[in-house]
């Protein structure tokens, strides 16, 4: 969610550098781009640490992502996918977007195909879990309404239950003077003129330091990314 128009550390089309050496030992808000274009062309770990000084650790969490993008690359077909391979690209972080992009249609219009990869993941039965974040050291759980999704555990830490008047709500997003603050005004009004008029109402935001995160703010609220494929994860439980 860094408002780039990017996708994640890999997948993102054409995104190429012409100095890749002072890409990396010049720090900017793309180097964790060219990071991932070095990886790709086989640099070592030791020499994009000399260029970034970047600890080796977080670089090698960095290269195994990229390890993951060859492995789904040698599938061409979604049928191929092994439910295990699947499940362990969501546990990393792969969003479907992603992996159609790697596996099915590298340049071509991307949303047919992530429903595709949406709807294999399904009939496979990978789903994202929902857990609440632990503010209070446990000792009032069911209080707290801050919830996540996860593909790394399985279960949910809340009830759901069948309800036609629900409204879900995006928040504000990403921090940006100027627009966040008025964002955030518009959509607390949204919800609690939905509570007003008898509506569940849902929130999907990851920043917390607005109104709209508020514990008490809304019925249910997600602290997660607003992306296409989590927006229809949330409308798919709730």
């Amino acid at each position: 969610m860094i408002g780039q128009g990017m996708h994640g550390f890999v997948g993102n089309g054409k995104v190429a550098f012409d100095d890749l050496n002072t890409e990396l030992a010049n720090p900017t808000d793309l180097r964790v781009f060219a990071i991932a274009e070095a990886l790709e062309k086989g640099y070592t770990i030791d020499r994009i640490h000399e260029l970034t000084r970047i600890d080796p650790w977080f670089l090698g969490k960095l290269n195994n992502i990229c390890d993951y993008k060859d492995k789904l690359s040698a599938y061409k077909t979604l049928e191929e996918i092994p439910a295990d391979v699947l499940r362990e690209a969501k546990i990393l972080g792969f969003s479907d977007f992603q992996i159609a992009r790697i596996i099915l249609n590298p340049q071509g219009n991307m949303e047919k195909e992530s429903l595709q990869v949406r709807a294999r993941r399904k009939e496979l039965g990978i789903l994202p879990a929902v857990k609440r974040i632990n503010t209070i050291a446990s000792e009032h759980p069911e209080l707290t309404n801050y919830l996540y999704m996860t593909y790394a555990v399985e279960g949910y830490d809340v009830n759901y239950y069948k309800n036609e008047k629900s409204v879900v709500v995006l928040g504000s997003g990403a921090y940006r003077i100027g627009s966040s603050v008025e964002f955030d005004w518009c959509s607390v009004n949204a919800v609690q003129t939905a509570r007003k008029l008898g509506y569940k109402s849902i929130m999907i935001n990851y920043n917390p330091e607005t109104v709209s995160t508020d514990y008490d703010m809304c019925d249910r609220l997600y602290f997660d990314e607003l992306s296409f494929e989590r927006v229809l994860d949330v409308i798919d439980l709730e």
